[in-house]
């Protein structure tokens, strides 16, 4: 499709410049590889960032957990009536803080309870 486009020669840089690898093998292994040229850059970094989402989003969680329990063990601050006035549910606010459950816990969540732990 691209013999007589103006596009080939760009075509025929960027398979050059991924070698072997399919296009999401390489984005999972580089990030975005300058030489392939700004029109690729967004493409492959979103592709990078969808991928390891799922680390991102824990590591996210953990560190907002980390404040928490920081915060509760420093100044004693009780989970039960936060988590009342933030209305969420303690069973699973305390499956995520004391189990590192983090599927019981959203990141906006997450993200309020450190507030508010950090306020108490």
């Amino acid at each position: 499709m691209t013999d007589d486009s103006e596009l080939r020669g760009e075509y025929e840089h960027a398979a050059d410049s991924l070698g072997e690898l399919a296009p999401q093998d390489y984005a999972l292994e580089h990030g975005y590889d300058p030489s392939t040229g700004d029109r690729y850059r967004k493409v492959l970094n979103s592709f990078y960032a969808d991928w390891h989402r799922p680390e991102t989003l824990a590591r996210s969680k953990s560190i907002r957990r980390d404040a928490c329990l920081r915060a509760k063990r420093e100044r004693g601050v009780p989970v039960a009536p936060i988590c009342r006035e933030l209305g969420l549910n303690v069973g699973n606010v305390n499956a995520w803080l004391k189990n590192g459950d983090m599927s019981k816990v959203s990141l906006e969540n997450a993200t309020r309870l450190a507030h508010a732990f950090r306020a108490a």
